[in-house]
């Protein structure tokens, strides 16, 4: 499609400016795109990247609270034993 407009563009000298404009749209549009795909690569990359840590933000604070609950259990054994063991 574009090679045709090109191509029709070329064979008439009176429109030269207008290819001349045309081409550095097309060349424009084109980079835009590539620019495009490479930033729509790096959002899947980066959204991954997020799932990925969130996934390990949320095994931390599973076991944060895992290691709190054991703590607050040791706590009541050692107050236990020491009660039990002062009288």
């Amino acid at each position: 499609m574009v090679g045709q407009v090109l191509q029709e563009l070329m064979g008439d000298q009176s429109l030269g400016k207008f290819r001349s404009e045309y081409e550095k749209l097309h060349k424009a549009l084109q980079k835009t795109h590539e620019s495009e795909k490479r930033l729509m690569q790096k959002c899947r990359e980066l959204n991954a990247e997020i799932v990925a840590n969130s996934a390990k933000v949320s095994t931390a604070l599973k076991l944060s609270q895992d290691d709190q609950t054991t703590i607050n259990n040791l706590k009541k054994v050692l107050s236990f034993s020491l009660y039990r063991y002062s009288f």
